[in-house]
């Protein structure tokens, strides 16, 4: 009696223990499709279960992952300084060359130059509009008058070697000769380096 009793027993368990066992055994994948978002709607109303969790990376991570990934970042400003720093510097040595080529190029310039084309850019330097070739012509005869050496040279020639230098240049619309801004810098670099042009230049 008491065997019989025992079996009605344990055979009204096995179901239990069965499904308790199957629950155990695949736990890990019932998880997951627990926590998976349910998204239920109704109306205008959204609900999804589980909520979604907002996780603070920064608190989840170890002081040690912290402290590499503030290594990393000071490393990288570090490199940042330092390509800055070599930019600037690369700047810096091409403004210095730069400026020893345009000197170079002026000394050279001076050198080659006479004494009333110098002049003339002067005068060009204090007309924004610039001159009218006929309005050149005449000054340049005036000069022809005063310097045999010119005797037998025409405007083009006379203004050829401004030309060449970038010194002076035609407005494509108005045909006037103007004076470019390289000639005002190089009328500027004659005052400061306070060239004595009447006693250096001749023509």
């Amino acid at each position: 009696m008491f065997f019989i009793l025992l079996y009605k027993y344990l055979d009204s368990l096995k179901w239990i223990l069965l499904i308790s066992g199957f629950i155990y055994y695949f736990r890990t994948e019932i998880k997951n499709i627990l926590n998976r978002p349910v998204i239920l709607n109704h109306g205008d109303t959204t609900v999804t279960f589980p909520l979604a969790r907002q996780v603070d990376s920064k608190k989840d991570q170890s002081p040690e992952i912290n402290k590499l990934e503030n290594t990393k970042i000071e490393q990288v400003k570090s490199i940042q300084g330092l390509l800055e720093k070599k930019e600037s510097e690369i700047k810096d040595k091409d403004q210095q060359i730069f400026k020893l080529t345009i000197e170079k190029h002026f000394e050279y310039t001076y050198r080659l130059i006479f004494r009333s084309q110098i002049f003339l850019l002067q005068t060009l330097q204090t007309i924004t509009d610039g001159l009218l070739v006929l309005q050149l012509d005449t000054q340049f005869q005036n000069t022809k008058k005063s310097f045999e050496v010119f005797k037998n040279w025409n405007l083009d020639i006379y203004l050829k070697f401004l030309y060449d230098q970038n010194l002076i240049q035609k407005d494509s619309v108005t045909g006037k000769i103007k004076i470019t801004a390289l000639g005002d810098l190089f009328l500027k670099y004659l005052v400061i380096s306070v060239y004595d042009i009447n006693n250096e230049k001749t023509l």
